[in-house]
């Protein structure tokens, strides 16, 4: 499979006049392409106000809910920080419950995390690194950012050479 998903807008019209824009086959291409994915590491970026978080919330995670995977989803936002708390659909939980059992973990708005200066972010990111290398095989952290921190987040390649294949 590429590593390039394409995801076209497709423009449709509903009660009459009022364009709205479907972005189901998108959501279901990029599902698919991450739950095939063997990254356990997987970067998503797009253009800054490309409406992201709305596409990840409300088109991408419920499609990956019932993908039937057995597999929990779970989503938080840095605020610039890595999240503390993430919501599964049912309750808050921590990154620590997130990584205890399979499952998918957003990490959404990480160009604020990433956007720190290096040295303060360094601990931080060790630390959330040998966290996830030490979680199971089937847990799956798909970060989300804008596309101008690529060259930032292509510096996590020091902690997982593997996500260089995985950034969509």
């Amino acid at each position: 499979m590429s590593p390039h998903v394409d995801v076209t807008l497709e423009a449709t019209t509903e009660r009459g006049h009022v364009p709205v824009v479907d972005r189901a086959r998108d959501a279901v291409r990029l599902r698919d392409t991450i739950l095939d994915s063997s990254h356990r590491l997987i970067l998503l970026h797009g253009r800054r106000r490309s409406v992201k978080t709305d596409f990840i919330r409300n088109w991408l995670i419920p499609r990956l809910r019932d993908a039937g995977s057995g597999s929990r989803v779970v989503y938080g936002s840095c605020e610039p920080d890595l999240p503390r708390q993430f919501d599964s659909g049912s309750e808050s939980i921590s990154l620590d419950d997130a990584l205890a059992r399979p499952g998918i973990i957003i990490v959404d708005s990480f160009e604020r995390f990433l956007a720190q200066p290096r040295d303060e972010r360094r601990d931080v990111t060790e630390r959330a690194f040998r966290r996830f290398h030490n979680a199971g095989p089937d847990v799956k952290v798909v970060l989300v950012t804008d596309s101008r921190q690529l060259t930032n987040a292509y510096s996590l390649t020091a902690y997982d050479p593997g996500l260089i294949g995985a950034v969509y």
